[in-house]
């Protein structure tokens, strides 16, 4: 789009032709100060944010109670510097509920086991070989990411 521009700390993510042509991936930027992935979302504040894409926490847990979650993925992905958990909305927008607000949270250790929430019944998970578990460390202030905001002009 004519106009279109890197800041300083939010880059556009681009794709790049051999003949030249640009055009903007349209759903993501890159952060320069964090060197992460992110995107545009509301956080409890009010304002919009640059939140990572980063691996979401799904019902894996590191005790047999499940009640300490774990974060997974493939040892052939990158080690995400920070884990997304989705916290759903109890305000209505429109008659809706809006997108789920993110938690964003430092990677914390590997961990060796994994349990899994099947329909309220913990039960050890068996971990594949390539892939691995992590704690989660400390959340991330949402001030850590930067301002955005979604304009029509």
């Amino acid at each position: 789009m004519a106009g279109d521009s890197s800041g300083s700390r939010l880059r556009r993510r681009v794709w790049t032709s051999p003949d030249g042509l640009r055009e903007s991936s349209g759903i993501s930027f890159y952060d320069s100060v964090l060197n992460i992935d992110c995107f545009g979302r509301k956080v409890p504040d009010g304002s919009t944010r640059c939140m990572p894409s980063v691996p979401v926490l799904a019902n894996f847990f590191k005790d047999a109670s499940c009640t300490i979650p774990l974060a997974g993925r493939p040892k052939a992905c990158d080690l995400p510097v920070y884990i997304s958990e989705y916290i759903p909305s109890t305000s209505q927008m429109c008659g809706a509920p809006p997108p789920p607000v993110p938690r964003v949270y430092h990677v914390g250790p590997a961990e060796p086991a994994a349990y899994y929430d099947s329909s309220g019944t913990c039960i050890l998970y068996p971990v594949a070989a390539g892939y691995e578990f992590f704690a989660l460390g400390p959340q991330v202030n949402y001030s850590t990411f930067a301002l955005m905001s979604f304009d029509v002009e």
